[in-house]
């Protein structure tokens, strides 16, 4: 499908021959189009918007944006909107490719007045585990003796032209609904060189997934709690696919911390939930990191975040079935022992079962529902030495 152009508004004849010329400039560098991603048994098609912004210079790094993967996750497609809308009026310097509501059949899984688009409703599947790693049989030996002498460059457009070619390939072969809506974000991506994939978490507070090796730059992303993935991470997540084969390379080549690429997921509060406010808010920190990132032109300013190794990211599971009354909310500090909810159930008399902390940390993000089986996932601490 081709990329439409945005038409021109608003433009008096009596401007300028240079007024002209710069509005024509700005609209030849900004293309919108839907995507069909998906046929559904009536004959209809579900669709992606993708907006797509050419920057100012080629040689600028590039940035890649998605949101919705999940489709109650829809916070972050309320800030890719007010993104469009910044870049329109302050042109960005590298390539920029936004695509809101990624995942149309998440976002209309609609069960009552909830959004059941986390998984697949016909599969089961977790639509953010199904992405398909382009490194997989990867000729590596092949690669790099081909490119021996090859500068940096040369390496790194060869390499994106492999793992594209294994893209399109594995697109061939079909898949589930997640599969398909996978690979299809993935050859919408592979070019970039900067990946954020914008996610929600039950109720939370606004929390980062981000490799090791991009921990002083994540910052910049002004995101109070860090979780820090092993730079060799790769459980199907939008992320991992995309620095897990860029830290293979360098790996392979000898300099494990020479990546070439950047990706988090930025999980930007609850579920459910649109807030202006706080978009305002995700949107300053999606700028001040590209900018840091010489994407776009400004100041970047960074904070001091809580980081936190993913094996010290402490779950909680409720030791009964019942209905919980929270003891702690999403962003309070918690000591080892504390009761942070407890699990009402009934019997001749009305029990209530504590829950404790299993370490000093920082509340991360609750369960959605006060009505719980056993095992559900409670809530998820941020663990800290010292719950500071």
């Amino acid at each position: 499908m081709g990329m439409a152009k945005r038409k021109l508004a608003g433009t008096k004849k009596s401007g300028s021959r240079g007024q002209l010329a710069s509005v024509a400039k700005a609209d030849e560098a900004f293309g919108f189009r839907r995507l069909p991603v998906l046929d559904l048994a009536s004959g209809d098609s579900l669709t992606i918007p993708v907006y797509d912004f050419e920057g100012s210079d080629p040689d600028a790094p590039s940035v890649y944006l998605q949101s919705a993967m999940h489709g109650p996750e829809v916070q972050g497609s309320l800030v890719l909107a007010l993104m469009v809308a910044h870049l329109k009026e302050n042109p960005p310097q590298g390539r920029v490719r936004i695509v809101p509501n990624a995942n149309p059949a998440g976002l209309n899984a609609k069960v009552g007045e909830y959004t059941n688009g986390r998984f697949d409703t016909v599969t089961g599947d977790n639509f953010n585990r199904r992405y398909f790693l382009p490194t997989t049989n990867f000729a590596w030996d092949d690669f790099l003796r081909e490119h021996a002498a090859s500068d940096e460059k040369a390496v790194v457009a060869n390499f994106r032209t492999k793992m594209r070619r294994a893209l399109e390939s594995q697109k061939t072969k079909g898949g589930t609904i997640a599969d398909r809506i996978a690979i299809t974000l993935q050859l919408l991506s592979i070019d970039f060189d900067h990946c954020l994939d914008l996610h929600c978490a039950n109720v939370s507070v606004r929390h980062l997934y981000a490799p090791e090796h991009t921990r002083a730059d994540s910052a910049y992303l002004q995101i109070p709690h860090v979780l820090l993935i092993p730079n060799d991470s790769f459980t199907g997540a939008k992320d991992e696919v995309f620095f897990h084969p860029w830290q293979e390379l360098a790996r392979r080549r000898g300099n494990p911390a020479a990546i070439a690429v950047q990706s988090f997921t930025l999980e930007l509060g609850d579920q459910e939930t649109v807030d202006r406010r706080g978009a305002e808010k995700d949107l300053a920190g999606i700028l001040s990191y590209l900018a840091h990132r010489g994407v776009l032109a400004g100041k970047p300013k960074k904070i001091h975040p809580v980081f936190c190794a993913l094996e010290n990211y402490a779950t909680i599971h409720s030791p009964r079935g019942g209905l919980v009354e929270w003891r702690a909310v999403p962003g309070e500090k918690v000591r080892k022992g504390q009761v942070v909810a407890t699990i009402l159930q009934f019997h001749e008399d009305p029990i209530f079962h504590e829950v404790k902390s299993p370490c000093h940390g920082i509340v991360n993000l609750r369960h959605s529902s006060a009505i719980v089986h056993e095992g559900a996932e409670l809530m998820k601490i941020v663990g800290t030495p010292s719950g500071a």
